[in-house]
């Protein structure tokens, strides 16, 4: 019996290990990722927007976008051309969108094809990102005159739908 005691330590104390070993490795990866949420403004950087209007060609690796979080001024990010939507829904602007982002920034080039003067954005990446579905303008606000009444006296009901 005195001979088991110290082999159970040892496999304890060695599965322990491994344990935090693994737990401090997904923490030290988790703690280079941030969580964001916000409505999407618009489907480009308004600094990559800027240098284009000013005759800058600009290197985007995917696709960039502004979106405001609520409560606070608007956040811009880079969404690399390999990530895609969790939820199917491509990014438009009015949508909701959640998901994660590194603190590693990535720099996109932006080049005045005149002066062949060189500037660099810098944007975090999203790593995982979904967004709502599309909102769709309901029969009433679409301009079709669907709205389901019964005339303009009021009489209602006489089309029958309870």
């Amino acid at each position: 019996m005195r001979h088991i005691f110290p082999s159970v330590a040892i496999s304890v104390s060695i599965v322990l290990v491994f344990v935090f070993m693994n737990a401090n490795t997904a923490m030290a990866k988790s703690s280079l990722l941030r969580s964001f949420g916000g409505r999407i403004v618009d489907t480009k950087s308004t600094q990559i927007r800027g240098y284009e209007s000013a005759g800058f060609i600009c290197a985007v690796p995917g696709t960039t976008i502004t979106i405001r979080p609520v409560g606070a001024y608007p956040t811009e990010y880079l969404i690399p051309a390999a990530i895609r939507s969790k939820t199917k829904n491509p990014p438009v602007p009015g949508q909701w969108i959640l998901g994660n982002y590194s603190l590693a920034v990535s720099p996109i080039t932006c080049t005045n094809a005149e002066t062949g003067a060189t500037v660099a954005v810098e944007l975090n990446p999203i790593t995982l990102f979904g967004t709502s579905r599309p909102s769709t303008p309901k029969p009433s606000e679409s301009g079709t005159g669907l709205s389901g009444g019964g005339g303009s006296s009021g009489g209602g009901g006489s089309n029958g739908s309870y």
